[in-house]
């Protein structure tokens, strides 16, 4: 197996984990992205600049995907990601369809067919 993809695919934990966040505590996240744009530039926090940093991260890897042979996978991520959320429930299903979509990638590149058997003979 090619290094780079390895390294490519192990990102996707980050994506994982952020999802899993935003499922968790969607009522947080728009209150931050509220605070975001009401703030002056001066004001920004830390968290500001790592959630920033965060969601640019999570876009490059979303665009770099999308070259790959699980396209249709990644496009669809692009257009959640284009979709406006403007309540909790919005951003809580948003994340559910892209914590799935995540999960499906991952098992996908690798080939990773969890059944019964497998269970079995282990």
């Amino acid at each position: 197996m090619n290094y780079l993809t390895a390294a490519y695919y192990s990102l996707a934990v980050f994506a994982i984990i952020y999802e899993g966040i935003v499922i968790r505590s969607a009522e947080k996240v728009v209150g931050f992205y509220k605070r975001r744009n009401t703030l002056a530039k001066d004001d920004l926090e830390t968290e500001h600049y790592f959630m920033d940093f965060m969601n640019v991260f999570y876009r490059f890897w979303i665009v770099i995907g999308f070259f790959s042979s699980q396209w249709l996978l990644f496009l669809t991520l692009i257009l959640l990601g284009i979709y406006p959320k403007k309540a909790v429930w919005s951003y809580r299903i948003d994340a559910i369809v892209s914590f799935i979509i995540l999960i499906l990638i991952v098992l996908n590149k690798y080939h990773l067919h969890l059944t019964l058997q497998s269970f079995l003979n282990f």
